[in-house]
């Protein structure tokens, strides 16, 4: 119950820091090189995806729990898009909301593989 109540903690945390850095009013996107961003947005919520893989993990049906949070994570990234409208120097785009869809599914890829090396330890320390 305790890794649970710690990894809940962690993915409030860093739902209000994505949201906050989102609607944020922004500056310039193109920091290094042109849409940047997407790189930003991409590594944004594949982290966003692996802190909360733990909780798919722990389900008893795993594809259907990795199917709602995926989806919900999903709606987070659109609503922000949204309200970035409504934020001065913020704009919302689809290439963002595509960014955003991206950088969930390498963050389910990698919590898959992540998930099989643990269990490839768990079976070699045995």
């Amino acid at each position: 119950m305790k890794k649970t109540a710690v990894n809940l903690a962690a993915i409030a945390t860093y739902t209000f820091l994505l949201a906050w850095c989102s609607l944020s009013p922004g500056g310039t996107s193109e920091l290094w090189f042109a849409h940047f961003d997407k790189i930003l947005h991409m590594g944004a919520y594949a982290a966003f995806a692996l802190i909360c893989a733990p909780i798919w993990w722990r389900s008893e049906n795993t594809l259907v729990a990795t199917f709602i949070i995926l989806i919900l994570l999903f709606l987070f990234g659109g609503t922000i898009e949204l309200g970035q409208m409504l934020v001065p120097r913020r704009e919302a785009s689809w290439q963002d909301i595509l960014a955003n869809t991206l950088g969930l599914i390498i963050g389910w890829q990698a919590s898959n593989i992540i998930k099989k090396a643990r269990k490839m330890r768990a079976f070699i320390a045995e």
